[in-house]
């Protein structure tokens, strides 16, 4: 899956400035379903490529107001950040949460998440 998601991760912002949102979204959701689970606590040298395009994707759906989509890919990327002991990761991903907070209309418990980022 590694390679898969090099080329996912590496034409995402084509894709993104193309407008061709569906054809990232098949090819992601393909790359992701052949991965296989990590066992144990073992990183698996593609979960970081995995991360970083599963936040790219909700911060575009974050984008397109698509708070439901946006929560989910990036709750999926702060796990994966979060197993990798990733600091900029794990920062990014709950920096773009408080976002998609904030666009849900939950202010409150978006500034607890920046103030946590930026203490990561």
């Amino acid at each position: 899956p590694e390679l898969a998601l090099r080329m996912v991760s590496s034409l995402s912002r084509f894709w993104f400035l193309r407008g061709h949102f569906s054809e990232w979204g098949w090819w992601l959701a393909a790359v992701r379903g052949a991965c296989p689970p990590a066992a144990g606590d073992s990183a698996l040298p593609w979960q970081r490529l995995l991360a970083k395009s599963l936040l790219e994707r909700g911060m575009l759906a974050l984008n397109l107001s698509d708070g439901h989509s946006a929560a989910q890919y990036g709750a999926e990327s702060l796990r994966l950040y979060r197993a990798l002991d990733d600091t900029k990761g794990i920062a990014g991903s709950t920096a773009a949460g408080s976002n998609v907070r904030v666009v849900r209309a939950r202010p409150e418990t978006a500034a607890s998440d920046w103030t946590g980022a930026m203490s990561v």
